[in-house]
């Protein structure tokens, strides 16, 4: 029974439908209670404290805490905060947490709408949307003013977009979207735009014959990252040539990757016990997903299973091999569990939905509304 003519309950909503779903959730969720919670860390303080002096007309190009100039972070975060706290006439804990806001429910909304779209995944890539929003260290992190949640919005979109390019699809649109989210990325996170260059990279050394062909979208996507990117860091240079070299490119940067800033050296696997932890309810069935789709990975190049591992094992063997290992670095590998599971979860009737002539009905909408259900009370509850 193809997809297409299953009744239409059972296709599931439209992916617009359904990004748009995901995205009121998230935000009710997100944003329920979001100025009483605690710091999760120091660094929330700090970023409170560049903001404030951004909103207050002060200091706009390099960000000032206590009257110091830390060079150390980009500023698109603070710069979005600051845009936001002028006009609400103010900033505060909610205004400052904002862009970690609006970044994890748009990396779940654009893997939903993505997922529904590309493979017809519809109830399933809503599954996997509802997945993202309540793994808890995902949604802990979306209520944060730190910089994780935005930057992987940004790596989710560019992973997205660079597929599709890889596979001669879309056009100037995705070569657009694929810049504007490289760009942004090296304004939000600096060298984390190496990540979804090196996932990118893998999937299409991995397609034999990536259909490069269209070089338009892919010239277009350099120029305009490069024309986001640089304008920034080269000012700084000129302004604080030293100190903005050695803060930013070699602490930021170089130290992170080679010395390690805890004080006990931490092993390979730190982040494997984090990552189950961080699934959360959702950890069982992302195990069965890496379990029960080999197959796919590795004989169906267009398979979400296949892009979703290189994804997830590209980002924990990155950040693996950094001396440097704090929790909240892997957070890009959550979209990339959350399209895994979508991807299982759209096998899970007699074979899969929408994959081509042996596909079969979607899972019954009460099982994926079962399976949400569960992220969210067994999930978001102990965050």
């Amino acid at each position: 029974m193809s997809g297409s003519s299953l009744p239409r309950w059972a296709r599931g909503p439209t992916p617009w439908i359904a990004g748009a779903a995901v995205a009121a959730l998230g935000l009710a969720l997100a944003l329920h209670g979001v100025a009483s919670h605690p710091f999760v860390d120091f660094d929330e303080a700090v970023h409170a404290g560049f903001i404030r002096a951004m909103a207050a007309g002060r200091h706009w190009l390099g960000p000032v805490f206590d009257g110091t100039l830390r060079l150390r972070k980009p500023p698109l975060y603070f710069w979005i905060a600051a845009v936001i706290a002028r006009a609400a006439g103010g900033a505060g804990p909610t205004v400052d947490r904002i862009p970690s806001v609006l970044g994890g429910v748009g990396a779940a909304a654009l893997l939903t709408v993505a997922a529904a779209r590309r493979w017809r995944l519809r109830w399933a890539a809503l599954a996997g949307g509802v997945a993202l929003l309540t793994m808890p260290e995902f949604f802990m992190l979306t209520r944060a003013a730190m910089l994780d949640a935005l930057s992987a919005c940004l790596v989710t979109a560019a992973i997205l977009a660079g597929s599709q390019l890889l596979r001669g699809r879309g056009g100037l649109r995705l070569g657009l979207g694929l810049g504007l989210a490289l760009g942004l990325e090296a304004m939000e996170r600096s060298a984390m735009v190496a990540l979804p260059l090196a996932i990118l990279a893998l999937d299409a050394a991995w397609l034999h014959r990536p259909r490069l062909a269209r070089l338009r979208p892919l010239g277009l996507a350099a120029g305009v990252a490069l024309a986001i990117a640089l304008p920034w860091p080269i000012a700084m240079v000129l302004r604080y040539p030293h100190h903005f070299l050695t803060a930013f490119l070699v602490h930021n940067v170089v130290d992170r990757v080679t010395g390690a800033v805890q004080q006990t050296p931490l092993p390979m696997t730190f982040y494997l016990p984090l990552l189950a932890a961080g699934l959360g309810a959702w950890a069982p069935m992302v195990a069965a997903a890496l379990a029960t789709s080999w197959r796919r990975v590795l004989g169906d190049p267009d398979s979400p299973e296949r892009l979703a591992v290189i994804w997830l094992a590209v980002t924990v063997v990155v950040f693996s091999a950094s001396r440097t290992k704090l929790d909240w670095y892997v957070l890009p590998a959550y979209p990339a569990a959350a399209l895994l599971l979508a991807g299982w979860l759209g096998r899970l009737g007699p074979a899969a939905a929408g994959f081509g002539p042996h596909g079969a009905p979607a899972p019954p909408g009460w099982l994926i509304a079962l399976a949400g259900a569960a992220g969210v009370a067994m999930g978001v509850w102990p965050a």
